[in-house]
């Protein structure tokens, strides 16, 4: 579907779902990222109520088709709405769909943040900016960490301090035998990992999912919510790798430097969620090119290409840090 027949066939559903509204417009309908497992388009809604007219620029993601969108779409429409009610900076969402009849894909739409990412913000700023800059990036991560996880979880039964990381190896394994070797691994080093305090995690906490803001309460907004019930190392892990692997080991050592300042001590075994965070990443990019779920209009070789160099990164840092190889990876990444 292209750009035109998406905004025609959005246009329509808002028709069909504020049918009392008049006069409904779609104006500046623009695509921001296209991604392999969702897209992203901005737009201003004008309509008209009596003798007012509203004016509301709002966000379009696209999940991918299938049960698996349908939940993505659930899950980060409920932590835009849960997060939003208690006051911490995520875009206010305003509906979610997961009947596919309307624009081919589960969708939640959400209101438009006007700004820059970090990372763009990053790349042009003074020295004194950038210390500023990640100070927010580690902060908005340790305010994260802070909040309760009955926000998004009221009834979660953890059972013990082991729950959350048997959990997590649990979700590796079930992902493939490629991972057996490492799993092993992980498994006779968890009793050292007990999670002493569950807490929302984000699941994806980088630089370039975090709008930073001109004008309003927040200076950074944070989006791209794939969240979980888990142990704060493994949000700090997930950001710390993905850095490394992206080569950005100035900005790695400093947004670690700040968290640890902020929660008030050394982060330990962090190697070892560095690792879990990297292994699950892992198995994220090899389950797209196994089922293809993600990867439309033949994207297959574009998103093999893109990732390979950032996961042989993955390997080498997992077999850097446990002695572990996993060669079924390293086979399906070639």
């Amino acid at each position: 579907m292209n750009t035109q027949e998406l905004q025609a066939k959005l246009l329509i559903y808002y028709q069909l779902k504020f049918a009392a509204r008049e006069q409904q417009t779609l104006a500046d309908f623009r695509a921001l990222t296209n991604g392999f497992a969702s897209d992203v388009y901005a737009y201003t809604l004008t309509y008209r109520m009596g003798a007012t007219v509203y004016h509301e620029p709002r966000v379009l993601k696209l999940y991918s088709a299938g049960v698996g969108g349908a939940d993505r779409a659930l899950k980060e429409r409920h932590a835009l709405r849960s997060l939003h009610e208690e006051g911490f900076p995520v875009p206010g969402s305003t509906l979610v769909e997961v009947d596919e009849g309307h624009l081919g894909r589960p969708f939640v739409i959400m209101e438009q943040v006007e700004g820059q990412t970090m990372w763009q913000a990053l790349e042009t700023a003074s020295p004194e900016r950038r210390r500023d800059l990640i100070r927010l990036f580690s902060g908005l991560l340790a305010d994260l960490h802070s909040l309760s996880y009955a926000v998004l979880v009221p009834n979660l039964l953890i059972r013990d301090e082991y729950t959350l990381i048997k959990r997590e190896i649990h979700n590796l394994k079930q992902g493939g035998t490629e991972f057996l070797p490492l799993v092993e691994w992980l498994q006779a080093r968890r009793e050292l990992v007990p999670c002493k305090r569950p807490v929302v995690t984000h699941r994806d906490y980088h630089p370039w999912n975090i709008i930073i803001t001109e004008q309003g309460m927040y200076e950074g907004i944070i989006i791209d919510w794939g969240w979980q019930i888990s142990d704060p190392r493994f949000d700090l892990g997930w950001t710390l790798s993905l850095m490394e692997r992206a080569g950005h080991d100035d900005f790695r050592a400093a947004a670690l430097d700040e968290y640890e300042r902020i929660v008030g001590h050394k982060i330990e075994h962090l190697a070892y969620f560095e690792v879990l965070a990297s292994a699950h990443w892992l198995l994220q990019v090899l389950n797209s090119l196994k089922s293809g779920a993600h990867l439309r209009n033949g994207a297959r070789a574009g998103f093999r290409a893109l990732v390979s160099d950032a996961a042989h990164k993955a390997l080498d840092m997992i077999y850097a840090r446990t002695g572990v190889k996993l060669p079924e990876v390293e086979a399906q990444i070639r």
